[in-house]
Formats: structure tokens, sequence, C-alpha cells
């Protein structure tokens, strides 16, 4: 299960984020200072929430795993509580969703390009957006 993961995560990768578009190092905004006001307010909860949600939705279209667990398709509530609680490894067919404990965003690897496009859907009816991060 690990080579697989390790494998997934040299291959290519899209964020889903608040943000529409990665932040250069030469923006003169206060990208450092926003980030942390979502980390440590309310907004936190707001976005794991929508993090949750995505999941969810993409889990009616494909089976799901998580992590080392060997059950396909666990339940709602354990999938919520688990991405609430530590970081996540999502298996959704051939791509994998990253979820971090105290990330505003998800990582994507290896998605197809329906894979994608359903995420870039879905993660815009969430008010969250997909972008390629330099060097993915």
């Amino acid at each position: 299960m690990e080579d697989r993961i390790e494998d997934l995560l040299q291959g290519r990768c899209w964020v889903i984020d608040i943000l529409p578009r990665q932040v250069s190092k030469e923006s003169g905004g206060q990208y450092f200072a926003v980030e942390e006001y979502f980390l440590h307010n309310d907004q936190f909860d707001a976005v794991k929430k929508k993090h949750i949600h995505i999941v969810l939705k993409l889990n009616c279209y494909y089976p799901i795993s998580l992590d080392q667990e060997y059950v396909v398709n666990p339940s709602p509530g354990h999938v919520a509580e688990a991405m609430r609680k530590r970081d996540v490894s999502i298996f959704i067919g051939d791509a994998l969703i990253v979820s971090s404990l105290d990330a505003l965003h998800l990582t994507v690897y290896h998605a197809d390009e329906n894979i994608l496009e359903l995420v870039r859907s879905i993660a815009c009816s969430e008010g969250m957006f997909v972008w390629k991060p330099a060097g993915c």
C-alpha cells in the first residue's frame, strides 16, 4: 500500500484550494497572515467541511478507500471523522487525494481527465478552486 501511495505521489498533481491560483513569492500581499487567520478561526472548520463534502460527493461516482484500510466505500461518517482527526490518503479510482489535518487545501494526484473534470465541478459547487501548482 505504501508503495502505491509513493508511486501516486510522483505523478501529476492538482490542488483544491480556497484561492483560485498559486500565490507568487513576489505578490506583496499578506498570504501568510491570511492563511494564519483561516487556520485558527471558525473559517477552518468551514473549509474542512468543504473538503469532506468534496470527497463524499466524489464517492457518489467512484469507490473510495482510506489509507491502509481495506474497506471500500466506508461510511460517510467514518470518512468525515477521519478527515477531521488526521492526515488521510484517499484512493478514488486510480487517483489519490491527500487531506492534511492542518491544511486549507486538498492535493489530487494522478487523476485522469474524467476524475479531474468531476473534481473541478464539485470543488466549484463548494466555492473552491482547482489549479496545477508549479513543479507538479
